[in-house]
């Protein structure tokens, strides 16, 4: 269960997320946040995801309660909950090579996400290309702990859903995969706050519209 948690950011960046410190029941640790510097203080922070004696966790920002919020419908390829901001990204990424499942580092430079991190958010892109060794290098990804919180496709990948599916089996700890239609899904903007619930539904938070 999530429990409310007061950090304190500090100045030290890594790629695109911050890192932040905060009392946990294993005491005081570091911890990654997807947030930016000084902005949120009050967030909520997951439980150790890494392993039962890993003092790991992955801190997401709330969703902002002035923001409009639209519901999409999806399908729902591998069911699950999950929350966290939106990595966007046009084109399709092989896992394997292109996302490093020690850090969560999308390390593809040719790709325009190249240098991102995806620990935690909610990674929306058309679909998985390449290798079927992306499932391998998924799984490890879910069990360090720096997966994505969940994934947004525009068409079925069997080869990301097996990844998932293997490691729900294994570890315990699936992450859930919807895919959307074209106008759902490029609906989606970078860094809008989605909630996905377990039937497929993708509920999106954005910013007001300027008046």
């Amino acid at each position: 269960m999530n429990t409310s948690r007061s950090v304190t950011v500090i100045s030290e960046k890594t790629g695109s997320m911050l890192k932040v410190t905060a009392n946990t029941p294993f005491g005081s640790v570091a911890i990654f946040a997807i947030a930016k510097r000084g902005s949120i203080m009050n967030m909520t922070a997951m439980p150790p995801i890494c392993c039962a004696s890993c003092p790991v966790a992955i801190i997401q920002p709330r969703a902002n309660r002035n923001a409009e919020t639209i519901t999409n419908v999806g399908r729902p390829i591998v069911a699950g909950e999950a929350c966290g901001t939106a990595l966007v990204s046009k084109e399709p990424l092989s896992f394997w090579g292109g996302f490093c499942p020690r850090t969560g580092e999308i390390i593809d430079r040719r790709h325009e996400c190249s240098g991102a991190n995806v620990a935690g958010r909610i990674f929306v892109f058309p679909q998985g290309k390449g290798s079927s060794t992306s499932s391998a290098t998924l799984m490890e990804g879910i069990k360090t702990g720096v997966a994505p919180a969940a994934i947004i496709n525009l068409k079925v990948d069997p080869i990301l859903a097996l990844g998932s599916i293997v490691s729900d089996e294994l570890y315990n700890r699936a992450m859930p995969i919807v895919v959307l239609d074209d106008k759902d899904f490029y609906s989606i903007k970078e860094d809008d706050y989605l909630t996905i619930e377990p039937d497929g539904k993708v509920l999106v938070s954005t910013k007001p519209s300027a008046k």
